[in-house]
């Protein structure tokens, strides 16, 4: 299911865009959220991202508490707004710094860059996606790459697709300055855009 058609994604997104004036006077502010719903549209087992604006790394305590404090405000939103009481005690919740959109967009533009020259490999990248630690660090990314279906899949793995798209975005990432260190760190999976649209898209990795 597409998150917008979904009642329960959206039930969440107006709870989150209700609460963010509260969130952003917890200390460290919470400056914007996440949120990302299981494939199947239920409201159970959400997944918030609270993207905190901090000087520093924050210790394990202090996450906790920005995630405590700010799971209580949610929480009373959600159940005053009438969503399924069972359903919000499973939410889980995530701290990601404000300065981590710099690494993920940095991959992003890079993928976006290559993608031409993706689609004439054999069998062709259809899309991809990129997913990165909430910490903001370079390194860590998983890179997720879409045929067309299960049968290009295997095609793929037997022919080390994932190793000739490794090699080209390496390059782009290199000539734009990106951490030589990080990128050795990357992973790289071939999946089926047949898959990724039965599930309503990108999201269902976040989950």
């Amino acid at each position: 299911m597409i998150p917008m058609e979904n009642p329960n994604w959206r039930s969440v997104r107006d709870a989150l865009e209700l609460v963010l004036p509260l969130l952003r006077r917890l200390m460290p502010p919470v400056i914007s959220t996440l949120h990302v719903g299981p494939s199947n549209g239920a409201p159970e087992r959400y997944c918030i991202t609270l993207k905190v604006l901090a000087e520093h790394d924050l210790r394990v305590d202090e996450k906790q508490r920005v995630i405590e404090q700010a799971r209580s405000i949610i929480e009373h939103c959600l159940q005053k707004r009438g969503y399924p009481p069972n359903a919000v005690p499973t939410f889980e919740y995530g701290v990601m710094y404000a300065n981590a959109d710099r690494n993920m967009n940095a991959v992003g533009a890079a993928l976006k860059s290559v993608l031409p020259e993706l689609g004439t490999l054999s069998p062709p990248i259809v899309s991809a996606f990129q997913l990165g630690p909430f910490s903001g660090e370079p390194d860590g990314f998983t890179i997720y790459l879409s045929v067309a279906s299960n049968e290009e899949v295997e095609t793929a793995q037997r022919g080390g697709l994932a190793d000739h798209v490794r090699l080209i975005l390496e390059k782009e990432l290199l000539v734009h300055g990106y951490s030589f260190e990080a990128i050795k760190t990357f992973l790289y999976t071939v999946v089926s855009q047949k898959d990724v649209d039965k599930a309503g898209g990108w999201y269902m990795f976040l989950r």
